[in-house]
Order: structure tokens, then C-alpha cells, then sequence
């Protein structure tokens, strides 16, 4: 961490934010840059919390009473896999005092003008430092540039301008986008194919509808899951999570209908919930899991059935669903060309386990028809015909979005390494740039050892 234009802070608390590694800065300690900052960043991994400085300048931090903004990183390589939960069980009154830090306290007590007159008069035990961390729910950290956005947007929102300002938005932000949603082309009644076999699929294709991805004026998102209006449809949208290569009978209907829209034409839109440690649980998994050989059937990894050509669109939770969503939305209204048929035989190696059951199902984790019912009505191929058959036109949620400059994916792609995004509000501070620093700082380019989609979504965002 950094503090930001030490230099410039000449009084108290008048750095705007204070994000602390000590290595760099001119008092070694830090104490100075920290005590003149009006929010403490702390990056949370494993690392931080073995170490004495850092947990000495969370600790002085909450003595201080000062603002906290927790971000968490996702990434278990990189230290990181920890939520909320585990990063309070690692603040224990253990771990204060083997480095003395609630003993320090006595010293800053006794030194006059040391602290704040709104400070603590006593030294904080572990449930006061947990509190004042997690005051303000957590930030999550992310390598992948329109998620970047949004972390940047929300440490300056909720950080900085501790949400005095109000929501912010960001200059070609993908979350901030929206695209015009055209009836579907002749011949096609429905914009999108979702099979009842691929678990929360269907729930997705809601959220795409009802968000603002779609501008005031595009006509409602058609969704259809009946399997004999394949052909009437635009694309499929096809849910990559824990689930869909692990759901027994389910999963060989689904490879079914795969099979079917890449026969047809119809273009896949391949969506990945991926890993988050912020939000609700949900079912993401790595991306690199696709290519287990007990998930995604080996024909659909390699051509001329790959369903991995393309990059998927990642997704994450709260306020990082957005952009997922608006992703989403590009794919539907900028692939509608042509369709280019797929010719292919099915690998004698492939097997279809018609017969397992859905053990999401037996947990308690599905959503649609049993495997036993699946199973009865089983036919492979052209033939098939699911057992629910619906079709809904999905409106557009009516909300008003704050007034903002917008961009198409391509510019958004393609300005993103060269310039920095600015911020901006319903007042004073609209078109406030970002520093340049600030972004370097928080967000350096990808390591090698970042996933081949995390690299490949960094160069461009496939428009």
C-alpha cells in the first residue's frame, strides 16, 4: 500500500487515502501518512495478517477511529480465496498480542497530540478491530478490466468520498453501458434459447432482461426453453458453473441440445459464473475446470466443436454483476449474422449417462425436472423434446440510471490501457479524473501466472 500525495498532506487527516506497504514511504513506520488519512485501504491476504506492520497500522487505524475499507482478493495463488468469515477468524486477541500491538497503545496514550480527540481511551480487542474493518461491506479486488472498473469506482464511492457524493460512475465503464435490442431477425421468433437442463441458465437470462443493459427503447428480451423452437431462435445461452458438467442425466441432455445448436448454427453464448469472495454463495468455479476430463465431454473441447473458441463472458456477485450482465447483453445484439452450421459426428468415445441422477438435485441444489423423470422421457438427438416447454418475452427493469457518457464495448477495450477512465457524479465532481497513480498503484498489469482467460480479457474484450 501507498499513501497518496504524501507531500500535499500539510494537515491533519488531509490525505485523501492511505493504502499502506511501509516500504515506501519516507517515515518507515508510516504512522505520520496514516494518522493524516481520511480512509485506510487494506488489502487482505494470508500475508498481511503474519505481518507486524501491517497489522500495526490496521490497529492504529481503529484506535483512531478512522474510516476502513476492507478489499479482498479472490485468487487463492495470490494469498487471497478469504471472505469476510476468514478474515475474522485470522484478527484474534492472540494475534494482537505477539506483537504487542494493544501494548503500543499505552505508549500512544501517554504521548500527547498522538492521537485523535475522537480516538479510543482504551486498547480495541479483536471484536473492535473486526468491526471497524468490516463497517463498510468488503470491496473484492480483479484482474479482469471491466471488473477493475468497479473496484476502482467503489474505493473512490465508498472510500475517499466515504459515499457522501453518492454512486459514482466511471467513463466507459461497461456496467455503465447499455445496447439496443432488436426484434429477431425473419424467420426467428426468440432471441434466446435456454435449456432446462442447464441449471440457473434460465434465472441468467431473466437478469440480462431486466437490467438496464438493454437502452429504454429495445424491444423485451424473447426466452424460450422448448427445444423444438431451437431453430427460431438467435442463440443459446449456456451456464458454465459448478453444476453443468456434473449434473448426471441432466448434463447428457444438456450436451444433447448442444449438440442440436451447433448442427443448426445457432451461435453458443458461453457465460462463466466465476469465483468470488464477496456476496452470496453461489455456484462459480474456476474456469481451468472446464477442462477436467470428468466435465466438459473432450469433442466439445476441440474442433471442430470447441465451445471454448471464444472467450466466455465472466461473471461475479453484487456490484460486480453488472458488467457481466452488459457483456451478456453486446453478445446478443452484435452476433446475429448469418449462421455458419456445424457438421461433426459424435466420438464413439463419448458416453451419455442417461442414467445418473442429478445429485444437485438429492442435495437440494436444483431447479428443474428430476433425473428420474428426465430419464423416462429420455430421446437422444433431433428427436428430443423437453418436458417443460416455455417461452416469455423478459421487459426491461424500469430504472433510471444516472446521466453519463457512453461507448460502445470496442472503445471501451481499446481506451483501456492508454487512458486513464474519469469519475463522475450528479454535482461538483463530474469528469474528476481518476489519478494515474492511484490506478497503477492498485491495479498492475497481470502476472504470467494469471489464468489464459484472465490474460486474454486483459489485452481485449472481445467486441
Amino acid at each position: 500500500m501507498r499513501a497518496l500525495d504524501p507531500t500535499k498532506a500539510t494537515t491533519e487527516r488531509d490525505t485523501a487515502s492511505y493504502l499502506g506497504s511501509v516500504d515506501d514511504l519516507s517515515s518507515g513506520s508510516g504512522i505520520d501518512e496514516l494518522d493524516k488519512s481520511h480512509c485506510v485501504l487494506v488489502f487482505c491476504t494470508l500475508h498481511y495478517f503474519e505481518k507486524k506492520n501491517s497489522l500495526r497500522e490496521l490497529f492504529r487505524s481503529v484506535v483512531q477511529r478512522q474510516a476502513i475499507l476492507a478489499m479482498l482478493e479472490p485468487d487463492p495463488t495470490q494469498e487471497g480465496g478469504l471472505r469476510q468469515a476468514d478474515v475474522e477468524a485470522l484478527i484474534t486477541n492472540e494475534a494482537l498480542d505477539k506483537f504487542k500491538l494493544r501494548a503500543m497503545f499505552d505508549d500512544w496514550a501517554r504521548s500527547n497530540g498522538v492521537l485523535h480527540a475522537d480516538a479510543f481511551d482504551y486498547a480495541p480487542d479483536e471484536n473492535e478491530v473486526r468491526a471497524s474493518l468490516f463497517e463498510q461491506d468488503p470491496i473484492e479486488w480483479n484482474r479482469l478490466p471491466q471488473f477493475q472498473d468497479v473496484t476502482i469506482r467503489l474505493i473512490v464511492e465508498k472510500g475517499v468520498l466515504r459515499g457522501k457524493a453518492g454512486s459514482l460512475y466511471m467513463q466507459r465503464e461497461l456496467a455503465a453501458s447499455s445496447f439496443a435490442l432488436h426484434s429477431p431477425r425473419a424467420r426467428r421468433k426468440h432471441h434466446l434459447f435456454c435449456s432446462q437442463f442447464n441449471a440457473g441458465a434460465w434465472e441468467l437470462a431473466e437478469d440480462v432482461g431486466k437490467s438496464s443493459a438493454f437502452t429504454p427503447k429495445s424491444v423485451a428480451l424473447k426466452v424460450t426453453s422448448d427445444a423444438t423452437e431451437l431453430s427460431a431462435c438467435e442463440h443459446m445461452l449456456l451456464l458454465l458453473d459448478k453444476r453443468t458438467w456434473t449434473s448426471g442425466a441432466d448434463t447428457a441432455h444438456l450436451v444433447d441440445h448442444i449438440h442440436q445448436a451447433m448442427r443448426i448454427g445457432v451461435p453458443i453464448v458461453c457465460v462463466h459464473e466465476g469465483p468470488s469472495v464477496v456476496g452470496p454463495e453461489r455456484y462459480d468455479c474456476d474456469f481451468n475446470r472446464m477442462f477436467d476430463d470428468d466435465w466438459t465431454p473432450a469433442h466439445l473441447t476441440r474442433s471442430p466443436t470447441n465451445l471454448y473458441k471464444e472467450i466466455a463472458v465472466s461473471l461475479k456477485s453484487v456490484e460486480w454483476r453488472a458488467p457481466g450482465l452488459a457483456a451478456i447483453a453486446h453478445k446478443l445484439v452484435s452476433s446475429t449474422g448469418p449462421r455458419k452450421p456445424i457438421k461433426f459426428k459424435v466420438p464413439s468415445s463419448y458416453e451419455a449417462n442417461i442414467a445418473e441422477p442429478n445429485p444437485w438435485k438429492t442435495a437440494g441444489g436444483g431447479e428443474h425436472v428430476s433425473g428420474a423423470e428426465a430419464n423416462e422421457l429420455w430421446v437422444p438427438s433431433q428427436s428430443f423434446h423437453p418436458l417443460a416447454e416455455c417461452s416469455v418475452s423478459l421487459g426491461r427493469a424500469s430504472c433510471q440510471r444516472a446521466s453519463c457518457q457512453r461507448s460502445s464495448v470496442g472503445e471501451r477495450a481499446s481506451g483501456l490501457s492508454s487512458q486513464s477512465p474519469a469519475v463522475g457524479h450528479k454535482g461538483s465532481l463530474a469528469g474528476a479524473a481518476l489519478p494515474n497513480r492511484l490506478r497503477s498503484i492498485l491495479f498492475p498489469p497481470v502476472r504470467t501466472g494469471d489464468s489464459e482467460e484472465e490474460r486474454a480479457s486483459n489485452t481485449r474484450l472481445e467486441a
